[in-house]
């Protein structure tokens, strides 16, 4: 993977993601979910909160580290628009990807890019299919769930949660969950 910029990004030349493999939120809306779990979000935000108020440079790795107990994923973290709006940097990241801080992904030709074009939350299936950018991230992504978040009206960056097993899927549950934390992302 690219850590240095997005110059030496492969082009891209795969065909546009097929729909049966790109989500809005319908399919959340159908999978079985499980029960919200309010205590243990309301532990998470107090958490967020506390960080912004006395360690706001923390802020965004911890939310990734929430968002993967939350949301019981493989890996979750936070990309920001970088200056050139030409690419977005992984600033932090979680679990299986931890060591993947400061990746850089082309937004022309990355489902973060389409989710930041979008200005929607976009459910993914097996990316790496459709976006060469991916090919060379390990382990690989079966599922991920990306959320735009913005500065004022403008989206800058997303906050995601991956599974790298097919048996891992996301629900409703998790949308609301992540919804709820991209607010933060948004703060920071």
């Amino acid at each position: 993977m690219n850590n240095d910029g997005a110059g030496g990004l492969p082009p891209h030349d795969l065909d546009p993601p097929v729909v049966e493999k790109v989500f809005g939120t319908d399919v959340l809306l159908k999978r079985p979910f499980r029960r919200e779990d309010f205590e243990a979000e309301n532990r998470a935000l107090v958490t967020l909160a506390d960080e912004l108020a006395n360690k706001p440079r923390h802020l965004l790795q911890k939310l990734a580290e929430i968002a993967l107990e939350l949301c019981n994923a493989d890996s979750a973290g936070v990309s920001i628009l970088e200056p050139d709006t030409k690419a977005l940097r992984w600033h932090a990241c979680a679990g299986s990807f931890a060591n993947n801080v400061g990746t850089v992904i082309s937004r022309s030709d990355s489902p973060y890019g389409m989710v930041l074009e979008q200005n929607t939350p976009i459910l993914f299936e097996e990316p790496a299919i459709h976006f060469a950018v991916l090919h060379s991230i390990k382990p690989p992504i079966v599922e991920v769930l990306l959320l735009p978040f913005h500065d004022e009206n403008r989206p800058v960056g997303t906050v995601w949660v991956v599974a790298h097993s097919p048996e891992r899927k996301f629900d409703r549950e998790d949308l609301r969950l992540m919804t709820s934390l991209s607010r933060f992302a948004s703060a920071a």
